[in-house]
This record gives structure tokens, sequence and C-alpha cells, in this order.
């Protein structure tokens, strides 16, 4: 199996968390025990070993539909999802094609759902009448499903001006088809939807953005109209170009290629790198300390972590690379929104000695000692959500090394 980027960095968090798949190995971790943050000796010499049982495993966009793609989410009221259906669809949707049916239920849920933040599944989503990207994609996917096509969620990190994007993949005629509900649009590959061409999937379109076109079934979305005609349009030059700053076809013609890291599917895995050079400057400050994971969120830059760690949809970890002096300590720090916090844990993966670790109310600081400067790890949560408030690295034989979490970190 190709051994890519994004493969190296699951060693050791897929089988803590029970992933599996691809080609077994065996990674040793030795992690030296102290007890004091300020350490100033080298790596003591009593050494611990531990053993990690490793899959190597990739992202498969092309994979077929699992039974979580067909299959209803808990808690879906199949009876009013079905309601709807017959509003949209008088006269029945089994005669009328998988496409022209999707194009249908898009047109609904962009038309009918206002923006605003909600959470829960389709049919709270589509009871209540508004949600955010990921509020549509779960509106959209259970009134697909419920006409028996397979649906599924792809989570798009750092889609340009959109940050963090949700939308809607289905599969028919073999292949899987990208559905952006949330503003009413698919990615097709002639300049006139003429029923020639296809719906591009969200991996097919970072292949061919540039030749894509851009359709839409709604005049204007978020109206929460409940008019179930779609009329299919070509995007303009600059639509949506007002709210975001440039306009939603450019920003999937640049977006999808840059975009990172993207989750297929209820049980994607996704690792969101994080940077950090503390050569020139000790400190690095990831966030604001305001019990807030809204700064965190919101991928203005890219390469500095998300704002959750764990069971999240998609599952989600830390990848860190550190570029510090040769032979120096430095440690990561992760502020919860919760003073209660869900434990973190971390997999060493080149040149990465774990010290220590230290926990107290609301936040998790590991200890990690690099002998040649580059040092990658990644840190996971395991059991629950770790809600990030804000994360800190620092170079503990910095001068400037503070005993105690700097003022200007706090938020108002």
């Amino acid at each position: 199996m190709k051994r890519n980027w994004l493969t190296v960095v699951c060693i050791g968090f897929a089988f803590l968390l029970g992933f599996s798949g691809g080609k077994n190995q065996r990674v040793i971790a030795k992690l030296f025990q102290a007890g004091d943050l300020f350490l100033t000796d080298a790596p003591p010499s009593l050494e611990v070993e531990r053993t990690f049982a490793v899959h190597y495993s990739e992202p498969q966009p092309d994979q077929p539909p699992t039974p979580d793609d067909l299959n209803l989410s808990p808690g879906e009221d199949g009876i009013y999802l079905e309601a709807l259906l017959k509003s949209i669809f008088p006269q029945g949707w089994g005669h009328i094609a998988p496409e022209a049916r999707c194009l249908q239920i898009e047109q609904f849920v962009s038309a009918s759902l206002k923006l605003d933040q909600n959470v829960g599944n389709g049919s709270k989503i589509l009871k209540e009448g508004y949600g955010f990207c990921g509020g549509f994609a779960a509106a959209f996917n259970a009134l697909v499903r419920k006409t028996g096509l397979p649906a599924r969620e792809v989570n798009a990190i750092y889609l340009g001006e959109l940050g963090s994007h949700v939308v809607s993949e289905v599969f028919y005629g073999g292949e899987w088809h990208l559905f952006d509900s949330t503003f009413g649009v698919f990615l097709y590959s002639r300049p006139t939807y003429d029923g020639h061409g296809k719906v591009y999937s969200f991996q097919e379109l970072r292949n061919h953005a540039a030749q894509a076109s851009m359709f839409k079934v709604v005049d204007e979305p978020w109206k929460g109209l409940t008019d179930t005609q779609a009329r299919i349009s070509k995007a303009e030059t600059a639509f949506m170009a007002e709210k975001y700053g440039a306009s939603l076809p450019e920003i999937y013609r640049t977006g999808v290629t840059e975009a990172f890291p993207v989750a297929f599917g209820k049980n994607g895995l996704v690792s969101f790198p994080v940077d950090a050079d503390l050569r020139q400057s000790p400190l690095k400050q990831i966030g604001r300390l305001n019990l807030k994971t809204s700064d965190m969120g919101r991928f203005k830059s890219r390469f500095e972590a998300s704002s959750c760690l764990g069971q999240t949809r998609p599952a989600a970890f830390h990848t860190w690379n550190i570029r510090t002096q040769p032979k120096s300590r430095f440690a990561i720090t992760y502020h919860c929104t919760e003073n209660n916090q869900p434990e973190l844990e971390i997999v060493p993966l080149r040149d990465a000695t774990f010290y220590s670790v230290q926990k107290s109310r609301g936040q998790t600081t590991f200890i990690l000692y690099s002998e040649d400067g580059t040092a990658i790890f990644s840190v996971f949560c395991p059991q629950g959500v770790f809600q990030v408030d804000a994360i800190e690295a620092m170079r503990l034989d910095a001068p400037a090394y503070p005993a105690q979490k700097p003022s200007a970190l706090v938020g108002e």
C-alpha cells in the first residue's frame, strides 16, 4: 500500500482508537520519566518501552457505499421525512432518475432552510428550519437516503474563504457525486447542463477544478421558501462574492485543491497539522484563553490545529511539526473550555522524546525533548471530545520562559 504523509502521521493513533486497515507494523516509543516541569539535565537513563500495534490506513474517497451511507442516522424521524418527500415529489420519486431526484431535494433544502447556528440530525434541522453547512448536509442526506440512495458527508477543512465546510456526496451510476445544499450548487463537467456530462465528486473536482462549471438550483439560498421546483442555471461569476469576499465559483476553483484535511463519510478520520517554529521565538500561541472555541474554528490560517479533538465528526487529532533548537525541551499545553477536560494522549513519531504530562483544571501540558530539533508527534483524545480553547508551544530552555501563563493570552 502506498504510504503517503497523511498515512504516516496516523501511526499509533489508528490502533489506539480502534481503527484498522492496511499493513501491520510495530513502533517502539521510549518514554522518559521525570517529575519536574523545568528540567535541566539530559534525559534520565530510565527508559520505559511501550509497543504499539500499528495499522497503516489512508482516505479512500472512491470506496463504495457502506450501510451507514444508506441507513438513516439514529434518531431520524422517518415519518416526518416521508411527509416532506411527498410534498417535494407529489407523484412519487421511484420513477425519477437519481440525479434529478437529488437536484429537487437540494433545491428544497437550500431554499427552505435559513443560515444560522444549529446542531442535530437532518430531521431536527428540517423541523427547526435553520442550520449551518453541517446541518444543511445532514438534512439533504436524510431526505436522499429516505428515497433509497446512499449519501455521505464530506468534511473539507480550509476550503478557501469558507473555512471549514461540509458538503454531500450521493452514489448513483457506480460513482459518487457532490451536492452543496448550503448554497444549492453542484459542479458539472460541461459548460452547459445538458445531461451529457457528469456531476463531479469532490475528488474528481480536485483534478478538474479549472474545467468544472458551477450550476445552482435556487436563485438565492436561505430564504425560508418551500418552492420545490428546481430551476437549474449557471452560477454568476460573482455569486456569493458580497458575503465571502470572493465568488463561490472562484472559492471552489482554487479551494478544493488546497483543502486539507478532508474526511469522507461518517467514520472519516482527519489529522490537523500544526506547525510551530520555536527557534527564533520561544512561544507560539494559537487561539485565546476565553473559554470559547470560536477563534480556533475559523481556520483563517493553515496548519494551526482545530477546535476539537476526539470523537467528533470526523474524528480529529493533531499532528505537530516542531522546529526548535537541537537538544532542547519544549512544552505543549492544551487549554479546554471545560475544567473537567477529557484525557489527551500523545504518540511520538519522530525525534519526540516524551518526558511527562501535567494536568490541572482545564489544561493538559506535555513535556518533550528533541535531539536534532525537528520533532513530529500526534495528540489525540481517546474518549469523548476535548473542546480546545487555546494551545501554546513553548521552548523550555528559553530565557523568557514564564512560570505562569501570560496574562496577554486571556481574552475578554
